[in-house]
């Protein structure tokens, strides 16, 4: 009688959770400071905050971009796992840069985690 093995193969069972997560001016100890949607042009750098929870050390990707077009990816280091786990990116927005834009919170695997929408006024 011959026996059958049969293997179960799972994937990265690998989870972040963006539980938080804004566009902000200034970051005061690990914390966002000026949080908003709307930003004067001229405003210098703006920080992308996030707080996660994440199973096991990893990385997410910001992508921030302007009218379609991804001006920044930035690739941050998750080092240790969290159940509130805070990381930001900056971008310098220069004032021309007006109008819409988003940044696109990613995981490892290029999965949209989440999506923060901002805009910089005149």
């Amino acid at each position: 009688m011959k026996k059958l093995l049969v293997l179960l193969v799972v994937g990265n069972l690998y989870t972040i959770e963006v539980k938080e997560a804004v566009i902000c001016e200034k970051i005061v100890d690990k914390n966002p400071f000026q949080a908003d949607t709307l930003f004067k042009s001229g405003a210098g750098w703006l920080y992308c905050w996030c707080k996660l929870n994440a199973d096991k050390p990893g990385f997410i990707y910001h992508e921030w971009i302007y009218r379609d077009s991804v001006m920044a990816r930035i690739k941050l280091p998750v080092k240790f796992a969290s159940e509130n786990y805070r990381i930001w990116s900056r971008k310098r927005i220069f004032s021309l840069w007006i109008g819409k834009w988003k940044v696109r919170i990613k995981d490892e695997r290029d999965s949209v985690l989440k999506e923060i929408r901002f805009k910089i006024i005149e």
